[in-house]
């Protein structure tokens, strides 16, 4: 079992979902948009518009398009993990209740992603 959640955790976990969330504010109000291509199609989308998806529910991650096509993906659209910090963290414990579900590989997702969009700097 992971650690047990503490008062100070909380403050800390929502504090930084809050300079996530006011930082995506900030750059939609300047216009400010991240892009990404969709792993199944290659068409250039923004990011709050595709999806994280497990094909297969595989415990593998790509981002899609909501067009693209599907292969029995579990999936979220990644404007619902941003639209309050409430949303991503029972999100993430929802994932973690999957059996198929690795954290590793799904960071491991995470930092391949953000490396390869450039997706620095945005706390």
């Amino acid at each position: 079992m992971g650690k047990k959640s503490t008062a100070a955790s909380d403050k800390w976990a929502f504090s930084v979902l809050k300079s996530i969330r006011i930082r995506g504010m900030l750059n939609r109000l300047k216009g400010v948009t991240m892009k990404a291509k969709c792993e199944r199609t290659g068409k250039l989308i923004e990011i709050k518009d595709g999806f994280f998806a497990s094909p297969n529910h595989s415990g593998e991650w790509e981002f899609v398009d909501r067009d693209a096509p599907t292969y029995n993906d579990y999936n979220i659209k990644v404007s619902d993990l941003t639209e309050t910090p409430e949303a991503l963290i029972d999100w993430l414990a929802h994932l973690n209740e999957k059996t198929w579900f690795d954290p590793k590989r799904f960071f491991d997702f995470m930092k391949d992603f953000r490396d390869k969009n450039g997706v620095f700097n945005q706390m």
